[in-house]
């Protein structure tokens, strides 16, 4: 965790090696692999609960590249999908955001009603 959020480097190295490191405890999820870093850095990096991040991505036409598995290209582009929604909203003056909870919580308010969970497979 002290190597994902301090460490210098790649960060995409340093998160798929956290991913490794979830893995082994059998603690592998988006939400695990993410809390962390948006919580030390919410001007950086978004937290991704997948039902959520996979409807606002299909309402913003966004290709997300959704991948069950964390890891560090998808989130890569999850950090996109945030900043583009970020953009759009600093664009319109008054709905500046301050930092990635504010566009979290845009997103999460604009999505129509709660997201479906995926369908069993």
């Amino acid at each position: 965790l002290f190597e994902l959020l301090y460490a210098d480097g790649d960060m995409g190295r340093r998160f798929e090696g956290f991913a490794v490191a979830l893995q082994e405890l059998d603690a592998l999820k988006w939400t695990t692999a993410t809390y962390f870093l948006f919580l030390a850095h919410p001007d950086l990096y978004p937290f991704v609960k997948p039902s959520y991040v996979q409807a606002a991505a299909k309402a913003y036409a966004y290709d997300l590249g959704y991948e069950t598995r964390p890891n560090w290209r998808c989130y890569a582009r999850v950090i996109e999908f945030v900043r583009y929604v970020a953009d759009a909203l600093a664009r319109r003056g008054s709905l500046a955001p301050r930092d990635l909870v504010d566009v979290q919580g845009f997103i999460w308010c604009t999505l129509q009603g709660k997201p479906k969970a995926p369908a069993a497979r």
